[in-house]
C-alpha cells in the first residue's frame, strides 16, 4: 500500500496470492533480475517463492523468516553459493533449528540445531560487529548471534522469553544496540509481553504489547502510550521517520505521529487475519530521484492473500 498525496490517505498499489496458509513472510532479490520477491513459510512447513513453482520442504514448524540481502551498501562478509552468485539468502527459524537457504540454487547454506527453537530473527550490525551483518536470534530465553556461514559469534542468556528483537542506536555513538522485549541496553518495563518493536531513529523506538497497548520512547522517556482492543502484528516507520504505522491482526492500520501518537490516517482491510506486515517495493516503483527508497506497506494474510 502507498500513502496518497495531500490528505495522507492509503491506497492499494498491488495484490498477490499464495495457495497456502501462511505463518511467515519476508522479501528479497533471489535471481538475476534484481526484482524484489516475496518468500513465505506455510503452516505445513514449506518455503514458497512468489512467481515460482519451486517449493522447499522444512521438516519442522516454521516460526520466522528473514532475508540476508547481498546488496547492502556497506562492505561485509557474504554468503556465496557454489556458482559465486550473490542472490539474497533466506534465513529460516523453526521449533528446533536455524537454516540459511539459497532459493535460486535450491541449496542449503547451513543448518544449526537450536534446542530452544528460533522465535525471532534480526539481521544487522552491532557494536564490535559494525563492519559486517550478523544473524541475531531470539531462541527461547537466549539471544544468539551467528556469522553468515552459521558459526557462533555470541550468546547471552536472559531470564525472560524473547518475543521480538530490534537494533537501535540508543546512546548516539553510531553503533546499534540490541532491544529485547523493549529492554536490554536499558530497562523499559511496560508490564505485558512485547509483540512488536521498531527503531525509528537514534534513541527512539515504538513498541506494541500483547494487551493492545502501543507507544513510543524517545531519549529514554515515554512520549506517549495508547490502549486499543486489537492485537498488534507489526510496527513500521512509514511513510517517514515522523510517523509509525501500527498494523493490527484484524487488518486495521493506523498511521500515527511519532511525537504525539495522533492518528494521521487509518484504514480497515478485508481479508481475514494478518500474518505479518513489512516494507518492500514489490510494485517496482523504484527509488526517488534522490536515490532514497520508497517501499510500500505490504500486508500478508494467513489465508495466503496480500496487498
Amino acid at each position: 500500500m502507498n500513502v496518497g498525496q495531500g490528505n495522507c490517505s492509503l491506497k492499494t498499489a498491488f495484490g498477490f496470492s499464495f495457495a497456502h496458509r501462511l505463518v511467515a513472510a519476508a522479501s528479497g532479490s533471489f535471481d538475476e533480475s534484481g526484482h524484489e520477491q516475496l518468500v513465505v513459510g506455510t503452516e505445513t512447513g514449506k518455503i514458497c517463492l512468489q512467481g515460482s513453482e519451486s517449493v522447499f520442504h522444512v521438516n519442522d514448524k516454521i516460526n520466522f523468516l528473514s532475508v540476508y540481502k547481498h546488496n547492502r551498501k556497506i562492505k561485509e562478509q557474504s554468503i556465496k553459493s557454489s556458482d559465486n552468485s550473490e542472490n539474497d539468502i533466506v534465513i529460516i527459524g523453526t521449533n528446533n533449528s536455524l537454516m540459511a537457504f539459497d532459493v535460486f540454487n535450491n541449496k542449503t547454506i547451513f543448518h544449526r540445531e537450536i534446542t530452544e527453537g528460533v522465535n525471532f530473527i534480526k539481521i544487522g550490525n552491532i557494536d564490535e560487529y559494525k563492519n559486517e551483518n550478523v544473524i541475531i536470534c531470539g531462541c527461547g530465553t537466549t539471544i544468539w548471534g551467528f556469522q553468515l556461514d552459521g558459526k557462533d559469534l555470541f550468546w547471552t542468556a536472559l531470564g525472560d522469553q524473547i518475543n521480538v528483537l530490534e537494533l537501535c542506536d540508543m546512546d548516539g555513538d553510531g553503533l546499534n544496540e540490541v532491544l529485547k522485549n523493549a529492554s536490554f541496553f536499558a530497562e523499559f518495563d511496560e508490564g505485558d509481553p512485547t509483540l512488536a518493536i521498531i527503531a525509528i531513529k537514534p534513541a527512539t523506538f515504538a513498541f506494541g504489547l500483547s494487551s493492545g497497548v502501543v507507544g513510543v520512547y524517545g531519549q529514554g522517556e515515554r512520549l506517549w502510550r495508547v490502549k486499543t482492543k486489537s492485537r498488534i502484528v507489526s510496527l513500521l516507520s512509514f511513510p517517514d521517520q515522523n510517523h509509525v504505522a501500527c498494523v493490527w491482526q484484524n487488518a486495521k492500520i493506523d498511521i500515527r505521529s511519532v511525537s504525539t501518537g495522533e492518528i494521521r490516517t487509518k484504514d480497515q482491510l478485508e481479508g481475514g487475519e494478518l500474518s505479518i506486515a513489512f516494507l518492500v517495493d514489490l510494485a517496482g516503483v523504484g527509488p526517488l530521484d534522490s536515490g532514497e527508497e520508497q517501499p510500500q506497506l505490504t500486508l500478508v494474510f494467513k489465508n495466503g492473500q496480500g496487498f
